[in-house]
């Protein structure tokens, strides 16, 4: 009996302590199982958050494929949705995810889609995914398309490209490079000119600073029958080298170059235009590296007559009807159905054309342009685009206004006004000119996303010139109220000039674009004293032929692009114009260029993307 109890005092302990080990090792398994399921539902959550962010992208480049196959349709309905004078923003019901593999819809993604205000060119997209099992955890990308403009380019010429100064963004010329001045510097992005254009433009092409072959031979030189002789050293046209470069096959010898004893410039196959005085002071020297920039491919975008062409204009035109929207003013001599027009014949005094100035709190004046400075008959441009592609005469142009008669902005029918002045809105504004083949003057501090343009449309075969723009003062932004989003464009389609008076070390900021012609400042010859007076300019009283000729204006500031059908030039040779040209190309440019700026390829390219959630 005793033993029977003492056995079962000894199993009842047995189960306490198997009861004990049992609850404490529960009691440590419980928060390690607990750990494991949270670390099980973090990674659950982790893996939901990577593929709401991947369906949030799916998203956006669903959109960028649904704007390319519908340009202009920003509510994903098919349709092309108009602009308005201030961003527009859709919100796109969700849509479904599908999974390739499964077939299944696995999440969703819906989208909010930016619309850029009429003028401007930038569409922001924003993106947000989730999936059916976790639809609380949501990720959201944005991403900011553009397309690129001609603005793009810090110059951009259909004529032969001289460089006078450095450029920082880049240089195109749909008809080559021709003159570089090996202190400037460029990031050129076009070809040499062709050998058949040099003896057009023999005058002044064909640098000396560079010792440069116009046929572009340097550009793709036809290496010298270079090789590897028996003596395994290179020899040149059966003459070893005297680089006396030591080599085991012929390819070791390509890229010898000899010195050439008229120009004392390395050559090979063309000059490199490298210093040399023996064969040895060549050696490692190649055209290809010395001006690699002259094989770069053409830019098929660019069609010049499509591309600045009577259509742009035609748009900007049209954005002064009144019907669509504050958008613009119209400037002319008769009264179209428009209750935005400016009737210079409404206003006193004689019409020889229009001033517009800018004023730094947003608002511009307009002033009918009465009298004329006299003309220089010594004024000349070498723009290209003249007799043999050379030098256009401008002896009967008068660049500077002398009185002018303002319009007062209340006298206007529908304008928006602060007291005489107009007011430039919030959205992108455009100021249409179109006064025959009078010329516009353009000056002063703008605030705002501004276009001016002068033209003629449809072109009337009957008038000699085009209008052209003439800036006769500093034409600048209000930095310290733009923060960053002014932008001023310059269209005409004919020149775009810096006028005669125009004061010593100017700035000029925008786009400035030209249809046919050129951008710069004329030159002016020099005059002749004849028994006291200037006979190139009337009125011009005068003790020697010295005080009939230009004077040095010192430094042009310029700040934005240059787009012209001929050459850029601003007289920097002495005596007359510009001797020194601070060229800055304006960044903003690329994803923000002026309203209606003429766009290159209807394709948009992705400006940024970022996670916002």
């Amino acid at each position: 009996m005793k033993l029977e109890q003492s056995k079962s005092k000894q199993k009842g302990s047995l189960i306490i302590f198997v009861i004990i080990i049992i609850f404490i090792f529960t009691m440590i398994m419980i928060p390690v199982v607990a750990s494991l399921i949270s670390r099980m539902q973090l990674l659950k959550l982790s893996i939901a958050r990577e593929q709401a962010f991947q369906i949030a992208e799916a998203g956006r480049n669903y959109y960028e494929w649904h704007f390319i196959k519908f340009p202009g349709d920003y509510n994903d309905d098919g349709a092309t949705d108009l602009a308005g004078a201030t961003e527009q923003a859709y919100d796109i019901p969700a849509r479904d995810y599908t999974d390739t593999e499964t077939q299944q819809v696995i999440g969703y993604f819906s989208l909010h889609i930016i619309q850029p205000p009429q003028g401007a060119d930038n569409i922001i997209v924003q993106s947000t995914g989730w999936t059916n099992e976790y639809p609380n955890v949501k990720r959201t990308v944005e991403a900011k398309y553009y397309r690129d403009s001609v603005a793009q380019y810090a110059v951009l010429t259909n004529s032969p490209g001289y460089i006078f100064t450095n450029i920082g963004g880049k240089f195109y010329s749909t008809s080559g490079v021709r003159d570089v001045i090996p202190t400037a510097s460029a990031s050129i992005i076009s070809q040499k000119c062709a050998n058949s254009d040099c003896s057009t433009y023999s005058t002044y092409v064909c640098p000396v600073e560079d010792n440069m072959p116009c046929d572009g031979a340097a550009a793709m030189p036809a290496i010298f029958n270079t090789y590897c002789n028996t003596s395994n050293q290179c020899t040149i046209n059966g003459t070893p080298a005297s680089t006396k470069k030591i080599c085991s096959a012929d390819s070791d010898c390509a890229s010898i170059t000899t010195c050439d004893s008229t120009t004392s410039t390395c050559i090979i196959g063309g000059n490199t235009g490298t210093a040399c005085s023996t064969d040895d002071d060549c050696a490692g020297v190649s055209t290809t590296s010395a001006k690699s920039w002259w094989t770069e491919p053409l830019d098929a975008d660019i069609t010049w007559t499509s591309t600045i062409s009577d259509g742009v204009l035609g748009t900007i035109k049209a954005k002064t009807d009144s019907t669509i929207g504050y958008y613009g003013y119209y400037i002319g001599i008769t009264t179209p159905a428009n209750t935005r027009y400016i009737n210079l014949n409404a206003v006193a005094g004689g019409n020889n054309g229009c001033s517009i100035v800018f004023n730094p709190e947003g608002t511009f004046d307009v002033y009918k342009v009465n009298t004329l400075s006299p003309a220089y008959t010594d004024a000349v441009y070498l723009d290209g685009t003249g007799t043999n592609g050379q030098t256009t005469s401008h002896s009967t142009d008068s660049t500077d206004y002398v009185t002018r008669t303002k319009v007062i902005c209340n006298t206007v029918a529908g304008a928006t006004c602060s007291g005489e002045s107009f007011v430039i809105p919030e959205n992108d504004f455009v100021i249409y000119v179109e006064n025959g083949y009078r010329n516009v003057w353009v000056e002063g501090t703008v605030k705002g996303r501004v276009t001016v343009a002068a033209a003629t449309l449809p072109y009337n075969g009957g008038y000699t010139v085009f209008p052209s723009i003439f800036i006769p003062n500093n034409l600048v932004y209000n930095t310290s109220a733009c923060n960053g989003l002014c932008a001023l464009g310059l269209i005409s389609q004919n020149y775009i000039l810096i006028s005669h008076d125009a004061p010593a070390n100017l700035e000029v900021d925008g786009s400035l674009i030209t249809q046919y012609k050129s951008i710069g400042r004329l030159t002016y010859t020099g005059g002749t004293c004849n028994s006291g007076l200037c006979i190139n300019v009337t009125g011009v009283t005068c003790s020697s032929d010295a005080d009939c000729r230009d004077t040095d204006k010192g430094t042009l500031t310029t700040f934005g692009s240059f787009i012209s059908n001929g050459k850029s030039y601003f007289g920097n040779s002495q005596p007359a114009g510009y001797q020194n040209w601070n060229f800055n190309y304006d960044s903003g440019f690329l994803s923000a260029p002026p309203p209606y700026c003429p766009v290159l390829n209807s394709t948009y390219k992705l400006n940024y993307w970022r996670i916002v959630n």
